[in-house]
């Protein structure tokens, strides 16, 4: 069991921190019982910023447990002509990017689309998915309807939506500073679209919007480890999470002759790899306009086959027709799809699904212990190729953009009120 207070960096092959392993004693001798609160959105913030293209800044007092992060946006009453897609509180997203107590890396930056994929591979079922769908925004359309409204999860570095694998939150009071989240707001054509009845004009902000924080709270001040390390500045507490990063992005154009792609992926960290996320979207369902018949269908993704991922020519997998959503119902992932409604230039919703797809790599190169396999996957500088094939709804000559997310395992260390970001 790797020590959480120690004056070394652990091994990082640990999942997450339990309640009952959290906190140790001076002398390094376990609390035998340490006695928390879980208040769901006590703390609440309301956002600087509403602008569409805006920054909105959020700051978490440093004094107690920090487990979730919630948005929370109402948008004006739609007017004539106009739609909103499904899933719009994710679509608003352009960037999240978060300030941990003075890290040695000053912001860790996710974009729009890789919370998006980390949030639906988080899901155990297409059911959870459906849910985030509907409490985040579902598609509308027309002057029926009255301020919509969205709430939408956050994802701090070591937070997760399933419960099954819920773990006690980041203690942000051994922290000297607040924890800074900065979201920077897509502009409103991400989300919004005009349908054939005739032009319309976007609004420039929502109406309101606000963050919420899900806490937990020691009933014991004195059981805090705070002192612990203010006594002792060679002590260190170490929390384990999972690190995530923006991926490789791609233009492409798919031709009459084929519609099998090639994407070079790279820019990896020196750490251990978990996985990796991916998804394709048409050009035109990115963005809707405020003239006759373009809409925004932002997560209306499209499904791929044949995947195949190579490392120096190596295949790592080779998944032909379907086979991926196979492998990951083997998982805790799941079924990957999702169902949304896909509007189009006629302005007329239709019954469609999303895709989202994940290669796992912690078993690539792995030390094997008796009972455990330790993860080991480091590929710094190195580049993967990823290899697909669009299925046979995708219309030829069709510009689309490829997103995607690594994954890795990290550890943040805290001492003196400083934190400090390892990875293995």
């Amino acid at each position: 069991m790797a020590e959480y207070v120690s004056d070394r960096v652990p091994d990082l092959d640990a999942v997450g921190t339990t309640k009952n392993t959290l906190y140790y004693g001076s002398s390094d001798v376990q609390v035998s019982e340490v006695q928390y609160d879980t208040l769901q959105g006590k703390f609440r913030q309301t956002l600087s910023s509403l602008q569409f293209g805006g920054i909105s800044e959020i700051a978490i007092p440093n004094s107690d447990s920090i487990s979730s992060c919630y948005l929370y946006m109402k948008l004006p009453n739609l007017v004539a002509n106009q739609t909103l897609c499904d899933f719009w509180g994710y679509g608003i997203i352009k960037n999240v990017s978060y300030t941990i107590g003075g890290s040695n890396i000053s912001i860790i930056d996710l974009p729009g689309e890789s919370i998006f994929q980390r949030t639906m591979l988080s899901c155990e079922s297409k059911e959870k998915r459906s849910k985030l769908k509907e409490i985040g925004g579902v598609h509308q359309e027309g002057v029926t309807v009255k301020n919509p409204e969205a709430v939408v999860q956050i994802p701090l570095p070591w937070s997760t939506i399933r419960s099954c694998k819920e773990k006690l939150g980041y203690d942000a009071s051994l922290l000297s500073t607040n924890i800074l989240i900065q979201i920077t707001f897509n502009e409103a054509s991400s989300i919004y679209g005009s349908t054939t009845g005739g032009a319309t004009i976007f609004p420039s902000s929502a109406l309101s919007g606000d963050v919420y924080i899900k806490q937990d709270v020691l009933t014991n001040k004195r059981d805090s480890m705070k002192l612990t390390l203010m006594k002792n500045p060679n002590l260190l507490i170490n929390y384990p999470m999972v690190h995530s990063t923006r991926g490789s992005t791609r233009n492409l154009t798919g031709s009459a002759a084929a519609n099998t792609f090639t994407i070079d992926l790279n820019s990896f960290l020196e750490s251990d790899l978990l996985g990796i996320s991916f998804h394709a979207i048409k050009a035109i369902d990115e963005r809707g306009t405020e003239a006759l018949g373009n809409v925004s269908n932002k997560f209306a993704t499209l499904r791929l086959r044949d995947i195949v991922l190579k490392y120096n020519g190596q295949i790592l997998h080779n998944l032909q027709y379907h086979l991926h959503d196979l492998m990951l119902l083997g998982m805790d992932v799941g079924d990957p799809d999702y169902d949304l409604a896909v509007v189009s230039t006629a302005g007329v919703p239709a019954a469609g699904t999303g895709h989202i797809y994940y290669l796992p790599m912690t078993r690539f190169k792995s030390v094997v212990f008796e009972g455990m396999y330790h993860n080991t996957s480091r590929f710094a500088n190195q580049t993967f190729q990823l290899e697909f094939t669009m299925d046979t709804d995708f219309v030829a000559e069709t510009p689309f953009t490829f997103y995607s997310t690594y994954y890795y395992n990290a550890v943040v260390s805290t001492s003196n009120g400083m934190s400090n970001i390892q990875f293995a």
